[in-house]
């Protein structure tokens, strides 16, 4: 049986999406994990969206899976571009003190 996860960080240029994409894949990567990670971004400049995927397995890998089974979202945005791929078991992370709005059956607020 093979063991993986596929999650995507995302918000604005400039949140830390790139930096926390890389500590998770580093992290995985340390616990054993073999990676795939891949990073999209439309500005460099604070504000464009831009979202950070790593697929992490027990057993090799060689791209990325398209299904998201948790999405840690940094804006609302986010969660309006990416919930579609949101797999059937799939949550979505975010504050929800600073992201309001949000509907539907994914999202899991986490406030701390």
């Amino acid at each position: 049986m093979v063991n993986e996860i596929n999650i995507m960080v995302g918000g604005e240029a400039g949140q830390g999406v790139q930096s926390v994409g890389f500590l998770l894949a580093k992290a995985l990567t340390r616990w054993g994990y073999h990676i795939f990670a891949d990073q999209d971004y439309e500005s460099r400049v604070r504000g464009g969206h831009n979202f950070f995927r790593v697929r992490a397995s027990d057993s090799p890998i060689e791209a990325i899976n398209e299904t998201v089974d948790i999405l840690v979202a940094l804006n609302k945005e986010t969660i309006d571009l990416h919930r579609g791929e949101i797999g059937a078991a799939g949550v979505i992370i975010y504050d929800g003190e600073k992201i309001t709005g949000v509907r539907g059956e994914k999202p899991r607020k986490c406030v701390g």
